[in-house]
This record gives C-alpha cells, structure tokens and sequence, in this order.
C-alpha cells in the first residue's frame, strides 16, 4: 500500500511518564481520527491496573524465535532491543490504519522513533511527540508502581535521563502533568493534521518547535 500523502504521529516518553493512560484518553474520550500502531513484542503479557494485557490488542506478543523470523522477512518499519526483550512497529499495523482514512500513533522509544522517521519521512508526514515529567514527578510515580524494585526503579530513571537527551530531535514537547489535557492537546494536533498537510504547518499552529505545551 501507498503511504505517500498520509500521515503519522509518533510518541515517545519514558517509563513511567503516563504514555499509554494518555493514549487510553485520547482514544476513548476524543473522536479524534486516530489509531494506535500495536506493536509487536518478545516480553510476556503483564498486568496494568489488574487486568491482563490482551494479544493483538495491547501487543501481539511473539516468541524470539518468531520475531527473527519475521525480520528476516522485512515485516517491521523500525525494530529495537530494550532491556533485553525486542519490539518492533509492523507495516501491515500502519497499513491497515491508514486504510481507514485515519492517522497512525505509534508509541515507541527514542530509538525506535527516530528509525520509523528514517524510514518512512521522506515519503509521509511525520509528527513526533515527546512526553516529559520533572524528574522527582517521575521518580514518585515509578515508586508508586506495584511490583518495581529499587533496582528497576534505579534502571528507569537512568534511561530516562538518557532520553531526555534526545528530546530535540522531536517536533513537540509535552509536559505531562494532566494526562487528560495532554491527551486534549494530541487530539487536536490530529483534527489540524487532516486540514494542514505538513509537519511544518502544524507546529507553526502550535508555534514550536521542541518546546514545552503545557
């Protein structure tokens, strides 16, 4: 399938920053015309908030062996290795969105991201978001996780600084105090996104470029 003319939302953030509920707000409180990309997965299915994460609708959740497997056929726009399990953002998954005349979100890593831009930017417009948080903001919410050790919490904080890092490379940056406004403020970027056809167009509406809306 052709994606020339389409367009493609990418968002980034570290673990514990609020990604996914943000995604949830947007796609069950605003009629925005957007999906999310499911990515595929080598990690088990975990529980968020008690409830089992769903193959096919959380993740599709593959062996190594079935991952490589599919590698080697091409199947992924962008792949990564992150603490030792691996993800990748499937072309079909995009396909399939685009299809239904709506705009794809792929939430991915910082390295992930700026492979689908590689990838897909000369030929698609791309609008990458990154979700930031003050780091004790972060570190009191990874505390509040059930089942991270102190050592997992360590871990997270250190990639997130890390990331932090790369934050420039992206379109937008979003504070994410209010997951419910955030997830105002992305819908809207999408609404624009069908009117306006260029990443540039867009954050002239928002007047940034890599700075905070908040």
């Amino acid at each position: 399938m052709a994606l020339n003319g389409s367009h493609y939302i990418i968002m980034s953030a570290s673990a514990g920053t609020g990604k996914d509920t943000v995604a949830k707000h947007i796609f069950h409180e605003w009629l925005a015309p957007i999906e999310k990309v499911i990515t595929t997965t080598t990690r088990a299915p975990r529980k968020n908030n008690g409830i089992m994460e769903e193959d096919g609708v959380d993740y599709d959740f593959l062996s190594v062996d079935e991952f490589k497997a599919r590698l080697e056929q091409w199947a992924f726009i962008e792949h990564a290795e992150y603490n030792g399990r691996f993800y990748g953002t499937p072309w079909h998954r995009v396909e399939q969105i685009i299809a239904k005349w709506k705009i794809p979100l792929s939430i991915v890593e910082v390295q992930g991201a700026a492979n689908i831009m590689k990838s897909v930017r000369d030929r698609i417009e791309v609008l990458s978001i990154f979700l930031t948080l003050e780091p004790k903001e972060l570190e009191a919410r990874l505390r509040g996780r059930w089942g991270m050790t102190e050592a997992d919490i360590q871990w997270r904080l250190a990639e997130a600084e890390k990331e932090r890092k790369f934050i420039g490379q992206y379109d937008l940056r979003i504070e994410n105090t209010d997951s419910r406004e955030t997830a105002k403020i992305i819908a809207q970027i999408t609404s624009d996104m069908i009117i306006w056809r260029t990443r540039e167009e867009i954050c002239k509406i928002y007047n940034v470029f890599g700075e905070v809306l908040n």
